[in-house]
């Protein structure tokens, strides 16, 4: 019986595992086969397409070709001019031969009013010609306009289209195969539009249509589709490719279909029914250049036909694992039950100490289970007698054990007589002092120097312990290297029955670390780490005792505020390494200044603070703030380099500018900006004017807190306008502030206090809710994305999850991070904070495009355009104001242009008010505008309702046109 259960439950367990095994597997294969599969096909789809992009490329090609041929441009001058025969022929050889050349089979000459002017057939075989001009005016024309309008090149492959051909009825294969594919460029005469050139070629030329090129891996196969305004067309080869294709139709209602898939734009892959029925997984790409689908696809069967040879001997293997593991666990069951029955024999002689031990029950197990209880139970009985015993044992060994190692381990011992003469010391007590055992026994306290040499702290010790009490204190004693250590001490005294002392125990713990940790701790509360001067904490400290004794002495005490000029500059050029020693060695230049019952301290960064104690006249403060500029404006010397840097200096005199520690320190500060104001490298004295701007500060900083939710703040957005279109896919959002009180804030005013109180993140936020609402209701009624441009702050760049909260808010709107683009000035770059460049380059790997703001205004922007991923840089307003005026300004906006397109980025003319700064721009290549001229900022609404177009768009497109025709003529 207990055989046959064993049994049951191994082959149960067994045949559990194997299936688990086996559907791990199948799953795995499948899925690696699936991926397999994708990965070819989407390697076949990428093949066509970058044929489609070698055939655009070719095309362009041409057209740079065409312009660059040998004397065309003066034969077509001539030819225009003067229109005879004799020309004509002329210039018919030159474009054969360049016909020729290129592989065209027919080239097209029109004037500006698309009439034909030369037809050139080199080849003689225009196969297909009747169909061309039958479709000549449909499909050119457009293109015709549009190359003599805007200088456009265009390149269509595919004409007459499937769709045409299947409304005509023209579905014969040949002509499907033959299509002729046209290239439309300007007819461009001394940088004048005269015409436009219609150049074809058999589309199966370029080798995109072989009959071969249309399959892979024996079975699949590739479908071209193109779409039409009511279906879907696409080239259906055969599945044997040995005849010609036919155009399949696919209604482009039909909802779910894989050709409405295909033209719905972008990429995948998914599993349908091709038009045999039979079940295949297909890979589409999407070609939005040439409005066609690359639809490659391959049977299921032949996908999984791996799969079903795997079910094959998967189920023959598990068979046999199945009988090897039943006979291999047969006969572990069968020696585990052998050793079984030995154990049980040795446990039944050995119990009880020899007696025979009746054993009621036949099972094996159950016997063994017996005995192991029985012998239990004895041992238990025999244990009970000695436990208490052992016990009291155990606990009185581990308690004189645990004595001695603490002791040992965590005391300084020393045992004396009752004169103080040592005779014992344990061995740490040598280790510290530094003397060895045999030196110290026969010594006296004396011998150990500091305290132990004052002669009333000894006598305190041992008239303390004569009276029988135990004393208590800290001692600072020496090495015998002469370095000072501490000890935390307790003289514990043995008395005679005479009541003297016999001897006594001193237990010493060395307490060295904490008093030194204590002491560094009191010296980094009151003094920076990097030049040794006091900190913030310590002159106010300092200040507060000078303020208390110029009360009582009837005096002054001037308050210097000291902020280094540029000083950013040598740590972002040479490192803040450089920057660390630099501004230790101005510490000690201003050390050098001052007395020395003045004092000198750094309140942090490139801060620093002078206090001069009991001054009478302000022409001794004016003396010490003239040698400070003098002494730091000497060049420093580190390393190789020799650096010079100016410092601005604000004043403040007790107790004309103040009563308090922080008054004076905060109208010292408002001094200093004011010097920043006045032009850097000078001193100033605190005014009321000051005052009364500190005050306006805190005004609008206590205006702030809650405004949002008042409803206070709004955004505003203008239109950037493609300077060659006239039209808008980008609003660069502004924030607006109006007070109840205060009315309308200038955003001048009161972004830079946001910035400084840090409320700009909550302003931030509000802009960027505002401002994605607005590209989603955008995309809603125009099924098109909106742009919103985003002005960033330094403050926000410091905050590591920033960029995490922007994907988090466009995720919940279903944007994506192309309808935002940041614009940064170079303040956020100077910063010095480490976030800036990984938050930049974040942004950029996430796709958010990046603008340069305010480009001009700095000093350092060329260097940001090269070492930042910009895409888009914006010229100031202060240079596009006087563009039409001044030669200087309209040559620094072009040479802007120039340098910006050569580095790959697009350029955004701000304040654009007036039609000719808006011609100069259109006449240099810029590539947006902003200003009035084409709207103010206007709300969310107001955008919408534009749709892209501005009220003035048909005003600048007669002013292109007109542009145009002057330079044409």
């Amino acid at each position: 019986m207990k055989y046959r259960f064993l049994f049951t439950g191994l082959l149960s367990i067994s045949l559990l595992l194997l299936v688990f095994a086996y559907i791990a597997l199948t799953r795995s294969l499948e899925n690696d086969l699936t991926v397999s599969a994708k990965q070819r096909m989407n390697a076949v789809s990428m093949v066509k397409f970058n044929q489609l992009g070698q055939i655009y490329k070719t095309n362009h090609q041409d057209v740079l070709a065409l312009y660059q041929w040998p004397s065309l441009e003066a034969q077509f001058s001539q030819y225009w001019e003067s229109r005879d025969s004799e020309q004509a022929v002329v210039l018919s050889e030159t474009l054969e031969e360049f016909a020729e050349r290129r592989n065209f089979i027919t080239i097209w000459v029109f004037d500006n009013q698309q009439n034909a002017m030369l037809k050139i057939n080199p080849t003689g075989i225009m196969h297909a010609e009747n169909l061309s001009k039958q479709h000549l005016v449909r499909y050119l024309n457009p293109l015709l306009v549009a190359a003599s309008e805007h200088f456009q090149i265009s390149a269509s492959p595919f004409y007459p289209t499937l769709e045409s051909l299947y409304q005509e009825g023209i579905i014969d294969p040949d002509i499907i195969n033959r299509r002729v594919s046209f290239v439309v460029a300007p007819l461009i005469v001394n940088e004048q539009v005269i015409g436009s050139v219609a150049m074809a070629r058999q589309a199966s030329d370029t080798g995109f249509f072989r009959h071969r090129a249309m399959s892979f891996d024996g079975s699949g196969h590739i479908v071209l589709i193109e779409g039409g305004v009511d279906a879907m067309y696409g080239l259906l080869y055969p599945d044997a490719l040995d005849g010609f294709p036919s155009i399949l139709v696919e209604p482009i209602n039909s909802v779910g279909s894989h050709w409405s898939r295909v033209m719905n734009g972008g990429s995948g892959t998914a599993f349908f029914d091709n038009t045999n029925g039979e079940e295949v997984y297909g890979h589409w790409r999407y070609v939005p250049e040439f409005d066609i689908g690359v639809l490659v696809y391959e049977p299921v069967s032949k996908i999984y036909a791996i799969l079903r040879q795997f079910h094959t001997v998967a189920f023959f293997s598990l068979l046999a694992t199945l009988f090897i593991f039943l006979i291999i666990g047969w006969g572990y069951t069968r020696n585990i039950y052998t050793k079984i029955n030995g154990l049980v024999g040795r446990l039944a002689s050995i119990s009880h100490y020899g007696d025979v031990v009746e054993i009621k029950s036949s099972s094996q197990i159950d016997a063994f289970g017996y005995l192991i209880d029985h012998m239990e139970s004895r041992i238990h009985q025999d244990d009970d007698v000695l436990m208490s015993a052992k016990q009291r044992l155990r606990f009185f060994m581990k308690e004189l054990e645990d004595q001695r190692f603490a002791f040992d381990q965590h005391c300084i011992i020393v045992v004396a007589d009752a004169d103080g003469t040592f005779t014992d010391a344990n061995t740490q007590f040598s280790d510290l002092s530094g003397y060895s055992r045999s030196e110290l026994i026969g010594s006296s306290f004396a011998r150990f120097g500091g305290d132990y040499q004052n002669e009333r702290i000894l006598k305190d010790i041992f008239d303390t312990m004569n009276s029988g009490k135990v004393w208590q204190g800290e001692l600072s004693l020496l090495k015998r290297s002469g370095e000072r250590y501490w000890l935390e001490t307790t003289f514990v005294p043995f008395i005679n029955d005479d009541g003297t002392l016999r001897n006594l125990v001193a237990i010493h713990t060395d307490i060295t670390e904490q008093k030194l940790a204590y002491a560094d701790m009191i010296h980094q509360a009151q003094y920076d780490a990097l030049t040794g001067l006091p900190n913030r904490a310590l002159l106010l400290d300092r200040l507060g005792q000078m303020l208390r004794n110029s009360r009582r002495n009837q005096n002054q005490v001037a308050v210097l505020f000291l902020d280094l000029d540029d000083f950013k500059k040598i740590n972002d050029s040479l490192g803040h390494e450089i920057g660390d020693e630099f501004l230790v060695e101005v510490g000690r230049r201003l050390k050098s200044v001052i007395r020395d019952q003045d004092t000198v301290g750094r309140l942090g960064g490139d801060e620093f603070l002078v206090l001069l104690n009991g001054t009478e006249y302000k022409e001794d403060v004016e003396i010490v703030a003239s040698k400070i500029i003098e002494t730091i404006r000497e060049p420093i010397l580190i390393d190789e380099y020799e650096l010079v840097v100016g410092v601005s200096i604000g004043i403040s005199i007790y107790p004309t500018d103040g009563e308090t520690e922080s008054e004076m320190l905060r109208h010292a500060d408002s001094a200093m900006y004011n010097t920043k104001k006045m032009g850097r490298n000078s001193w100033s004295y605190f005014t009321e004017a000051m005052n009364k701007d500190v005050a306006r500060r805190l005004e609008i900083e206590s205006w702030m807190n809650g405004a949002i939710e008042r409803g206070e703040f709004s955004v505003l957005f203008q239109p950037i306008v493609s300077v060659m279109s006239g039209k808008f896919a980008t609003v660069e959002a502004l924030v607006r502030w109006t007070h109840p009180q205060g009315g309308n804030i200038s955003p001048d005013e009161f972004i830079p206090i946001a910035e400084h109180s840090g409320y700009i993140m909550e302003i931030g936020r509000f802009v960027l809710e505002r401002s994605l609402d607005l590209a989603a209701d955008w995309y809603q009624r125009y099924n098109n994305d909106l742009i919103v441009a985003l002005n960033a702050s330094p403050r926000q760049f410091r905050d590591p999850n920033w960029h995490g909260g922007i994907e988090e808010q466009l995720s919940i709107r279903g944007l994506s991070t192309r309808n935002i683009e940041f614009e940064i000035t170079e303040g956020v770059l100077i910063s010095g904070h480490d976030n800036v460049e990984r938050a930049l380059q974040e942004f950029s790997d996430l796709g958010i495009a990046i603008s340069m703001d305010d480009f001009g205004t700095g000093y350092s922007s060329l260097s940001y355009l090269r070492n930042y991923p910009f895409d888009t840089l914006k010229i100031d307003r202060s240079f596009v104001a006087d563009i039409v005026e001044h030669h200087g300004d309209y040559e620094l906006v072009s040479a802007a242009i120039a340098m910006a397109h050569g580095l790959g980025l697009e350029v955004v003319a701000e304040g654009v008010e007036t039609m000719e700064q808006y011609e100069l721009l259109y006449n240099r290549r810029c590539d947006y505008a902003q200003g009035y001229l084409f709207s103010p900022p206007v709300s969310g609404q107001e955008i919408l309702a534009m749709g892209g177009r501005l009220a003035i768009d048909s005003h600048i497109r007669q002013q292109r046109m007109s542009f145009n025709n002057v330079t044409t003529s």
